[in-house]
């Protein structure tokens, strides 16, 4: 038997989910590893990437250009929401195949799905960014980026 380890496309086509692996970009963003891999949310409280005023950028692999995507989930914890039920951070979503050129997916707050249409097949990077208006400095902690296939 030949061992896998967790966060690998070989594993993760079984499941038909991709996590982001690699970070590509941190702008005024604390702790962006965190946000790879699986979600730890709730076994782990504190580990996350807060987003801030910046952006993030992440990379699914080579792997995520050859998909067809359905859905795309990012798991955004907030501890104002978790203890004193405010309103989560919004944050905005982007998908890109060369780094370059940007498609907006649309605005998220908390754990939140996006359906995704035969335009965004071929992708494999995602940008983060706090929502501008929202007004809020520390921006939304990101546990994990999940692509459904």
């Amino acid at each position: 038997m030949r061992f896998t380890p967790p966060g690998t496309f070989e594993r993760n086509v079984r499941s038909k989910m991709l996590f982001a692996t690699t970070v590509i970009l941190e702008e005024k963003v604390r702790a962006s590893v965190r946000a790879l891999g699986a979600p730890t949310y709730p076994v782990c409280v504190s580990c996350f990437s807060e987003l801030g005023l910046g952006r993030l950028i992440l990379d699914f692999g080579e792997a995520a250009a050859m998909l067809t995507p359905k859905s795309l989930l990012v798991y955004a914890v907030d501890s104002s929401y978790r203890f004193y039920f405010d309103d989560p951070e919004k944050f905005e979503v982007y998908l890109s195949q060369d780094l370059a050129t940007w498609k907006l997916v649309g605005l998220g707050n908390g754990i939140t799905q996006f359906d995704l249409g035969p335009e965004f097949t071929g992708f494999r990077f995602i940008q983060l960014r706090n929502e501008p208006l929202s007004g809020k400095k520390y921006g939304p902690k990101i546990d994990a980026v999940q692509l459904n296939y």
